[in-house]
């Protein structure tokens, strides 16, 4: 089973999303800013990572180069849903500067779940092995 870590600020989405990857078979962790992420990371790095932009203390672009100093395999998701600066600008900087996916906010859920199944290989189902002693 895969472990994914959800950093958002907002509990709405930290919820969705814990639920629905739950759902589809995901280990989640979840830290609702940059900082408490980042913890995680450190005491658990996970499969894939999933952050938000806008965030008090660290915000997804310090999320994104810190990920790419330590854990550059981790590949990173980025959900945003926009600011003073403009949604585009700020996921075409999140691309450059190491996200593999970006999605803009409100996005489908399928979304989200496509993009994870791109990144990661398929976990193939265990099979009981027969002793043929």
């Amino acid at each position: 089973m895969y472990h994914l870590i959800v950093i958002d600020d907002e509990d709405s989405i930290c919820n969705v999303l814990r639920c629905y990857l739950e759902d589809q078979g995901f280990n989640i962790s979840v830290a609702h800013d940059g900082k408490q992420g980042l913890d995680l990371v450190e005491h658990d790095p996970p499969d894939l990572l999933i952050t938000d932009v806008f965030m008090p203390e660290k915000d997804g672009v310090e999320v994104i180069l810190a990920m790419r100093r330590k854990w550059p395999a981790v590949p990173i998701v980025v959900i945003s849903g926009g600011s003073l600066l403009g949604i585009r600008d700020m996921l075409y900087t999140a691309k450059i500067i190491g996200a593999a996916h970006v999605l803009r906010k409100p996005f489908a859920l399928e979304e989200l779940l496509a993009a994870i199944h791109d990144l990661l290989p398929p976990v193939l189902p265990q099979t009981a092995k027969v002793c043929t002693a």
